[in-house]
């Protein structure tokens, strides 16, 4: 479906886009990738508020992801870098 949505989108032709992407989630509302590719097609048509909601969702989904990161600090949002675990040392 994301990679129908694309090809809708790159042929200027959004509603179908937005059917494909709503159908997306649908499928995998809890999917960081599908989250994030809405929230790149929402950011590539200035509707930040949606850019936000999607790509903050996908960052709370998987929040190693730098791209999401960065776009989220373009719109605004403050993000924290994950943490790495402790690192032990074994004699």
């Amino acid at each position: 479906m994301l990679r129908l949505a694309w090809e809708f989108e790159k042929l200027d032709l959004d509603k179908h886009a937005e059917r494909c992407f709503n159908q997306a989630l649908v499928v995998g509302p809890d999917s960081f990738e599908v989250n994030k590719q809405v929230g790149f097609y929402y950011l590539g048509k200035n509707d930040r508020a949606r850019a936000r909601q999607y790509l903050s969702r996908s960052f709370e989904l998987n929040p190693r992801q730098p791209d999401v990161a960065g776009a989220l600090g373009t719109l605004g949002v403050v993000v924290e870098s994950p943490e790495s675990p402790p690192m032990t040392m074994e004699r």
